[in-house]
């Protein structure tokens, strides 16, 4: 984030994995985050010493939504399960987020 009126820029999330994108409630007091599920501890000792193969259609990895709160820097998880959310919306009184999801049925 930057101010408007300039100055040094600094990262509002520290979000383990990343964040894919991201919505101010009404009020400015909260994000609601879309991100990928974060690594399990092997996924991230496997990077650490270059294993880090990739197999198509094994552990797919589903995108969630999470509120992080501006001022006291306080995740919460929202969504959980075997579906990936997409483009998530508050609603105008910031009570509520209306979300699509892609449905993910393994075989």
């Amino acid at each position: 984030m930057i101010r408007a009126d300039g100055g040094e820029a600094w990262a509002v999330t520290a979000h383990k994995g990343g964040v894919s994108g991201f919505r101010f409630s009404p009020d400015g007091k909260l994000l609601l985050l879309s991100a990928t599920d974060q690594p399990a501890k092997d996924e991230e000792d496997r990077k650490k010493v270059k294993d880090d193969t990739i197999v198509i259609d094994h552990d797919i990895k589903m995108t969630h939504l999470w509120t992080w709160n501006v001022e006291s820097k306080a995740e919460k998880r929202l969504t959980e399960g075997d579906f990936t959310v997409s483009d998530p919306q508050w609603s105008p009184d910031g009570a509520r987020v209306n979300l699509h999801d892609k449905a993910h049925a393994e075989s």
